[in-house]
């Protein structure tokens, strides 16, 4: 099953979802559990607002849309610093069957969506190393993770991560 992911085209990416979407059966018939609390920030305020009275299959097709973006992503980031040989669609394979392995995970909650911001700051700041001219990375790297911590308040460890790795 592997080798079908060991090549970047179009069929992998229909691999992809239907691995998604097989693995991941159950929510058809159990909903994923909609959870936000009081002090979480942002992110919280729309799920309790907006997401409150919504039930059934969107929260589904969100919660399987808010997986494949984060697999997709992180394995965009391990392609783009060349962690294999050559361009694949392991790492996004990888990352849709350990979601479905964990309970946690079957919630749609503001930390499922706070990880599509650590993504995006983990592959800005592993963009650090190669650039010239750092000056409007860090700037964006700053400017996403203070909106990540306005967003979700438990990313304030986060701020104090990136300030490190800034340092570094």
């Amino acid at each position: 099953m592997v080798v079908l992911f060991r090549e970047r085209s179009p069929a992998s990416i229909v691999w992809i979802l239907l691995i998604a979407f097989g693995l991941h059966a159950h929510t058809f018939v159990e909903h994923p559990v909609v959870l936000s609390n009081a002090k979480d920030g942002l992110i919280s305020f729309f799920f309790r607002e907006v997401l409150s009275g919504i039930t059934g299959l969107p929260v589904v097709f969100l919660y399987m849309l808010l997986l494949l973006v984060q697999a997709l992503r992180f394995n965009y980031v391990m392609n783009e610093l060349r962690m294999f040989q050559h361009s694949n669609l392991l790492t996004a394979m990888s990352y849709i069957m350990f979601a479905s392995l964990l309970p946690q995970w079957h919630t749609v909650s503001p930390a499922l969506v706070a990880n599509v911001f650590i993504i995006w700051i983990y592959s800005l700041i592993l963009k650090l190393y190669n650039n010239k001219n750092p000056r409007s990375l860090l700037y964006n790297i700053g400017l996403i993770t203070g909106l990540a911590m306005v967003c979700y308040h438990p990313l304030i460890l986060m701020g104090v991560i990136v300030l490190f790795a800034v340092i570094v």
